[in-house]
């Protein structure tokens, strides 16, 4: 099985390489360090599956999960986690996600996660509570976080992150090659859909939706 992993953090992407490589059932084809560098990578490689970090810069996980469900709905993706949260989960399995698992796991659960994901089955970590995924199945009631983020489009919610993380509007224009004047549209829009007047608002918000880390 081909698999690219995805996190910011060199020696967690070394260490998951040694570890999926020595069994010789899954060969690690490319790493990457941001959401956006793991879509270009997808492209370019076309793995079985990709194991990713939620908290990343430019792209959290979860979107660059939506973006490859859209661009390449053959790759598998297993979120590997410090987060046991609904928010989390909710929108992990929303964005099409095949697995969750979390960092403290053992690494057999990261194993069975990907033979799940080759089976087409999903497969959820012990680790994550039983609660949580009742909740997803039966509850109607969605996360307030998970409300929040279906108000905003995939273009805002990357553009959202981006401004959290104190990019410019000439850098956002230039990362997402679109103007800075539609960078500035979608800016006021977010802060209508949001309910926010002050740019500093954003990380807030950000926070609060977990698309970037707490300082």
């Amino acid at each position: 099985m081909r698999v690219i992993l995805a996190d910011d953090h060199a020696i967690v992407r070394q260490g998951l390489r040694s570890l999926l490589t020595a069994g010789g059932k899954f060969e690690v084809v490319g790493e990457a360090a941001s959401g956006r560098d793991v879509l270009t990578l997808a492209e370019k490689t076309r793995p079985d599956a990709a194991i990713m970090d939620i908290a990343m810069p430019e792209l959290n996980g979860l979107e660059a999960a939506l973006h490859l469900r859209e661009r390449l709905p053959e790759v598998k993706v297993i979120i590997l986690s410090m987060y046991a949260d609904d928010r989390y989960l909710y929108r992990a399995l929303k964005a099409g996600a095949c697995g969750y698992v979390l960092k403290s796991a053992v690494y057999e659960e990261l194993a069975l996660a990907l033979e799940a994901a080759q089976q087409g089955k999903t497969f959820i970590g012990t680790g994550v509570s039983q609660l949580l995924i009742n909740e997803y199945v039966s509850s109607s009631t969605l996360p307030a976080a998970c409300r929040i983020m279906e108000k905003l489009t995939l273009k805002e919610r990357e553009i959202l992150q981006l401004l959290a993380e104190g990019s410019s509007r000439q850098e956002i224009a230039k990362l997402l090659c679109i103007s800075p004047k539609t960078v500035d549209r979608h800016r006021e829009n977010l802060k209508v859909k949001l309910n926010i007047a002050e740019d500093a608002g954003f990380l807030q918000i950000a926070r609060m939706l977990g698309m970037v880390g707490e300082e």
